[in-house]
């Protein structure tokens, strides 16, 4: 299976960072996940973090399940779930490798970002339950992550070692051999601007696995670097990419 190591946002940094300013998105998620469910549907967001991704999907369906190990991020959650005035929204403290529910309850699972094991994923749907999966394709930032070069383990930016396309092909193979049928998926890319370079520090010391080892003080160079090739009058232009995957339990 894939080891798709990223990790949810630290709390600090949900808290404190503000939003790089981002072009339009060629994608909607809530739109496309409205088409997936009715108001009788179950939903699971495995590893939701801070929920503002998700948790709009709740007025859409029957009961949303939030599950994330961090307390802290549960928490905040909580503040979106008052924002988004929604009663059928409640919050589990939990891992995704041992998901704490029986099997063949939920009509969609939803994975962004989380470590996971697709078994247990594959358990807990019901029979035509979807399962839709947003992660940070092997493009994503790399023209930034590149400058930090290798070290002994290989490059030091996250998935530099996969060639393009590769992630995708994976995850798609991953949920074949588990049985998932009608899988669909897509690649998105679009461009989102740091307004000064200390933002994008935070997300480099928060969400560590961007870069291995990386250090304020020791990548000074490259740091000076990224904001001489990636600057505008935007800020600092970082290159996003995104892949969706969508399978169905049969």
């Amino acid at each position: 299976m894939v080891d798709d190591k990223i990790r949810p946002y630290s709390s600090k940094y949900a808290k404190v960072s503000g939003k790089p300013d981002t072009d339009a998105i060629p994608y909607e998620r809530i739109p496309q996940l409205k088409k997936m469910v009715n108001k009788e549907s179950v939903v699971l967001d495995i590893g939701m973090g801070t929920g503002y991704k998700t948790i709009p999907i709740a007025k859409f369906c029957k009961h949303f399940y939030g599950l994330d190990p961090n307390f802290e991020l549960l928490q905040i959650a909580r503040k979106n779930k008052k924002e988004n005035m929604t009663n059928n929204v409640s919050f589990i403290k939990g891992i995704a490798q041992e998901l704490p529910f029986r099997g063949s309850i939920f009509d969609l699972a939803t994975v962004l970002l989380a470590r996971l094991d697709f078994r247990e994923v594959f358990r807990v749907l019901k029979p035509g339950g979807r399962i839709y999966i947003e992660y940070p394709g092997e493009m994503d930032k790399r023209d930034m992550k590149l400058l930090f070069g290798s070290d002994d383990k290989g490059p030091r930016g996250h998935q530099c070692d996969i060639k393009e396309g590769g992630k995708l092909k994976l995850l798609e193979r991953d949920l074949k051999l588990l049985g998932f049928s009608k899988i669909r998926s897509m690649s998105i890319f679009y461009d989102c601007y740091y307004p000064t370079i200390d933002d994008l520090i935070l997300l480099l010391e928060e969400v560590k696995v961007t870069v291995r080892n990386f250090s304020k003080e020791k990548d000074v160079k490259v740091l000076n670097e990224i904001q001489k090739k990636f600057s505008t009058k935007r800020g600092i232009k970082i290159r996003r990419h995104d892949i969706i995957v969508i399978g169905e339990k049969p």
